[in-house]
């Protein structure tokens, strides 16, 4: 039997190699984002293999992020906006417009009404000053200003105006479905505090909970800009990541389609 020359033996190995990335890749399009395994083969011709190394980075650790124990879910995360980072702006500057255009760009629209809707901030406020309360979302200003809205169905008690989750009914997701025009300008804000919440952890040591680590609500604050933020989050964390992989799911399919 002819042994091979080097030449040969060169090229069994950039193949072989090429086969692992492709193989892996395809695998962790199915295990991490549900893909098919007909629509992980599309995926797989539309990149080359330094993106598919990239990609199959990004899917390994939102694996392990997903995996995080809830009650260090915080953790998991701020990992996954890294994840979300690594595909939308690698080695770019401006990251937080980055992340935030990915975000919108990707998400479907019952996805950022539900993303608005489990979380409630207040305005910047300076240390031992504490925030004002209640906390609200981020379109309730708008909703509150407009009284033709509020005269038409009634609305005397903003009150109940606070969350989903423990009223029958808010007042301001429901303005917000009827001004649906204005929806990715709310997203864009939130996504910007999420990404504040981001830098808070990394840049100023400051821990951030993001998310309540069992059924219920989670009151938390991070700093910006030398005051703080407090925010209420009611979102399970499983909610979260589903969000957050079908966005990625939708980036990956829409890549020279």
């Amino acid at each position: 039997m002819n042994e091979l020359n080097s030449e040969e033996v060169a090229k069994y190995e950039i193949e072989n190699r090429k086969n692992q990335i492709n193989n892996n890749f395809k695998a962790l399009l199915i295990k991490v984002l549900g893909f098919s395994e007909a629509e992980s083969d599309i995926n797989c011709n539309k990149f080359n293999d330094l993106e598919k190394i990239k990609i199959i980075s990004a899917l390994r650790l939102l694996q392990y992020s997903e995996n995080i124990n809830k009650e260090i879910a915080f953790m998991g995360v701020l990992v996954s906006i890294f994840v979300v980072e690594s595909l939308a702006a690698s080695g770019k500057q401006g990251k937080k417009d980055k992340f935030v255009d990915f975000m919108k760009e990707n998400l479907q629209k019952n996805e950022k009404i539900e993303l608005l809707s489990h979380f409630l901030f207040s305005d910047e406020y300076k240390f031992r000053e504490g925030p004002v309360l209640p906390l609200r979302h981020v379109m309730f200003k708008e909703f509150d200003c407009d009284c033709k809205f509020k005269n038409k169905n009634l609305i005397d008690n903003v009150d109940l105006c606070s969350s989903s989750k423990t009223s029958p009914l808010c007042y301001c997701l429901e303005w917000l479905n009827q001004n649906i025009d204005k929806l990715d300008g709310y997203l864009d804000t939130l996504l910007r505090y999420l990404y504040e919440m981001r830098s808070s952890i990394v840049h100023d040591s400051l821990p951030v909970l993001f998310l309540p680590h069992e059924e219920g609500s989670l009151m938390d604050a991070y700093s910006i800009n030398g005051s703080f933020r407090s925010y209420e989050s009611y979102m399970e964390p499983k909610e979260y990541f589903k969000i957050i992989k079908n966005c990625i799911s939708q980036y990956l399919k829409r890549q020279n389609s």
